[in-house]
């Protein structure tokens, strides 16, 4: 290796990344860019394979219409994000607007990854090894996600990595003896971006500090005078004025402006959150804390899967072990007057170890710290949601990979072509391992879920209609549809959960005054307690149809709700829906309600319902829907109706358990037992625990003559629930149908221990032992 020229100033060397103290040589120069330029268009042409071509799930639709109106999205506001996504839909000339800021996304994402090039050249890889880490971080799965759909990820990791490109310049100069200012200022106005675009870069900008303070030996601010470091604040605050565009942007009173940030106390309350009137508040604990850690493990194993991640901390193991035990250590010997830095002994190798000192602390940054600071509920759908902002401090696994290839490299590299075709044989086989695991399941280019779900509410509804929306994965791309590209402008949408927002309800009276009266006040409660006080709101719009989104079964109830299609339609007060008397032209309209399944979703459902939380959600809506409108046919005798709804609940959660058993109880009605068994058996299936599938199961079982099955399938439900005297009771049922009087007086006394005063036990004892009637025709023959 060529040793490095000293620097000015000082009588010895930097620790290097690569040859000629890491600046490349002209000659590699142009190769490095295109490589760098080779990454970006590989990564951009993987993106748009697999984009989204519409609308999806999660926030999507809320970013697109705050990039369509200039409006404000949900806290913390993401103006850096919305104001790109403008100019991407003003600019591209094809495509729905959904579609040009997916767009967006898939360019930032792509950008991303040039950027990681140069960064992990930065950290001494070579050009094999460097395009090799930035494909990977491509294929990373929160990452490869995140970048096919509107939203700010993709933005938030290049500003993170461009932060710490200019952050490592900032700290050569110190060790250098240069100066620092322009480099400083750079950094300040790179995060104040980053910080318009999602806070979580502030975690990059500790890792920094850090980094700076280890290896410059606390000399991070060495030559910033006050001028200096005032003229950072200044940069940085000039980072974050695509905020103050909301404040300008509130006077218009856009269509799609959350939070309503008029003024700059409304603004404040938006970047601190604190708009939120109500949200999951977690403590910290260590049982959480380590709940937490496993659910950063389990998705840092799934990014790439387990063969990559494990081998990614194997490479960083050794790389530390060989390069902190022989650690040479960097002396300042001219404090912050110009001076540079010496070293006390011979250079150290580039792959010694302190190169991966910043992967590692961002590695800790968003693993840690991250979970200490803002702990998030252990529910599936929290779990999903966290898993995107870990994603720079999967950076690790890039840098380390990147590394082991560049020394495979370097220990082949004297078997010329030969060697040179084995690393690229190597690079093609680390990558085809997330490709093949991830592309599936991050293939969004049929993704239609939220697109036609929304589409087939508005099929549903007449014309002038009042929607009341349960939550968000409906509301946002319902908006987008209604509000962009102008589907159904006459329904009037009303967020239920939003009616808890101090800003949401003015915001709406303001907009529509007849439909919402002005003497309506918010309410702080959940959807149960809202839905009372909307009353004054149907009442203002008793001369419009009025329909209610993913609303649960016992709410609807109470309201006076039926299902219609996919949604929930007001009737009167104890009236019989007309509507669902099913006649011909009912059932007709029905079958014209039904969507398209996903060829996403036909091809991997269980894949997809494990990953995709939130557009299974959306699709739940569709079994629950169905379920219900079974469920009513059923309470009215309409079996064989019934049973045709449970089943298409069932095309769309295959497991859900209230839909098989309801098969199983239709088929049963029908007296077509084996049909019923089998769904029965699914039932239990999915729901061990339940008593009350055994219980009808040992029902068909009975009706079929199979007697000692159904004393085991019944002897199941006893064990799980000793406590309860049904199934204690039924077994004495079923033996006082075989003839064994003597062993069901036993079960109906062992029933009447655990509950004195249970009737059908009580009841068949009196009947037993008063002996009106030895045939036991009185006798309670049903389970």
């Amino acid at each position: 290796m060529v040793s490095p020229a000293p620097f000015p100033g000082g009588r010895g060397v930097i620790m290097s990344f690569t040859e000629n103290s890491g600046q490349l040589s002209a000659r590699n120069e142009k190769k490095t860019f295109e490589m760098a330029l080779l990454v970006i268009l590989a990564v951009f042409v993987l993106f748009l394979f697999t984009l989204s071509p519409t609308v999806t799930e999660e926030d999507s639709g809320d970013f697109t219409m705050a990039s369509w109106f200039i409006g404000a999205p949900h806290p913390s506001g993401y103006p850096a994000f919305i104001l790109s996504g403008r100019v991407s839909a003003y600019l591209i000339p094809f495509g729905s607007v959904a579609f040009r800021v997916n767009l967006l996304s898939a360019f930032f994402g792509a950008l991303s990854c040039g950027a990681l090039f140069f960064l992990l050249k930065r950290f001494g890889a070579s050009n094999s090894g460097a395009f090799c880490g930035a494909l990977l971080m491509a294929l990373s799965r929160s990452f490869w996600l995140q970048s096919i759909i509107t939203e700010v990820y993709s933005l938030n990791l290049l500003l993170s990595v461009l932060l710490i490109l200019q952050a490592l310049k900032w700290e050569d100069s110190i060790l250098r003896g240069r100066p620092v200012h322009r480099h400083f200022l750079a950094s300040c106005l790179l995060l104040g971006l980053g910080l318009s675009c999602h806070q979580t870069i502030a975690l990059t900008a500790v890792a920094l500090i850090a980094h700076i303070i280890i290896r410059t030996r606390g000399r991070v601010f060495c030559n910033l005078g006050p001028g200096t470091l005032g003229g950072g604040l200044l940069f940085l605050f000039l980072g974050l004025t695509p905020y103050l565009v909301f404040v300008v942007r509130s006077g218009f009173d856009p269509y799609w402006n959350w939070g309503d940030p008029s003024s700059l106390h409304q603004l404040r309350r938006m970047f601190f959150r604190s708009q939120y009137d109500s949200v999951v508040s977690v403590k910290w604990s260590l049982s959480q804390f380590a709940g937490e850690l496993a659910v950063w493990w389990d998705s840092f194993l799934s990014q790439w899967g387990d063969l990559i991640a494990v081998t990614s901390l194997g490479v960083l193991c050794a790389l530390l072990l060989g390069g902190f035990r022989g650690r040479n250590n960097v002396d300042i010997r001219k404090g912050c007057d110009g001076g540079g830095c010496e070293r006390k002994s011979s250079e150290r190798n580039c792959f010694e170890g302190m190169e991966l000192l910043l992967p590692i602390l961002l590695l800790f940054c968003y693993s840690i710290l991250l979970l200490v600071l803002n702990p998030f509920p252990l529910e599936e759908i929290y779990i999903f949601s966290s898993s995107v902002f870990f994603i720079p401090g999967f950076l690790i696994v890039p840098a380390a990979i990147s590394i082991l290839v560049s020394l495979l490299e370097k220990w082949l590299e004297n078997y010329g072509i030969k060697g040179n075709f084995l690393v690229w044989l190597v690079v093609a086989i680390v990558l085809s391992v997330p490709l093949k695991v991830n592309y599936e399941l991050c293939d969004g280019s049929d993704n239609m879920i939220a697109y036609d779900f929304n589409r087939n509410i508005t099929k549903c509804m007449d014309r002038n209609s009042l929607l009341f929306l349960a939550g968000d994965a409906i509301s946002f791309p319902l908006n987008y549809l209604i509000s962009v590209e102008g589907l159904r402008s006459d329904i009037l949408p009303i967020s239920l959960p939003s009616l808890s927002y101090y800003w949401y309800l003015p915001q709406q009276q303001r907009r529509h005054p007849d439909s919402i009266p002005a003497d309506f006040r918010r309410n702080f409660q959940g959807q149960e307690l809202i839905l009372p006080h909307t009353q004054k709101i149907i009442k203002a719009n008793a001369g419009r149809e009025i329909y209610f989104t993913g609303v649960k079964e016992e709410i609807a109830q109470d309201h006076s709700m039926y299902p219609h299609g996919i949604l929930y339609r007001l009737g009167e007060k104890g009236s019989e829906p007309e509507p669902l008397k099913f006649n011909l032209a009912q059932e007709a309209r029905y079958e014209a309600l039904l969507f398209r399944l996903p060829a996403l979703f036909r091809k991997s459902p269980d894949l997809f319902r494990k990953q995709r939380l939130v557009a299974h959600g959306l699709l739940s809506n569709y079994t629950f829907i169905f379920y219900n409108t079974g469920t009513f046919l059923a309470e009215r005798g309409h079996y064989e109706k019934a049973l045709k709804w449970f089943r298409r609940s069932l095309d769309f959660l295959s497991d859900h358990y209230d839909s098989l058993f309801n098969t199983g109880f239709c088929l049963r009605m029908m007296k077509d037992n084996p049909g019923a068994l089998e769904y029965f058996r699914k039932a239990c299936s999915v729901k061990p625990d339940s008593v009350n599938g055994y219980n009808n199961m040992a029902k068909v079982l009975l009706d079929m003559g199979l007697a000692v099955e159904a004393v085991r399938t019944l002897e199941k439900g006893a064990r799980l629930e000793p406590w309860n005297p049904e199934p204690l009771t039924n077994i004495g049922i079923v033996l006082y149908r075989v003839g064994n009087s003597q062993k069901a007086r036993e079960f109906w006394l062992k029933a009447l221990a655990e509950d004195p005063w249970y009737a059908p036990a009580l009841e068949n004892l009196r009947l037993l032992e008063s002996g009106k009637d030895s045939a036991g025709s009185n006798i309670n023959r049903d389970l």
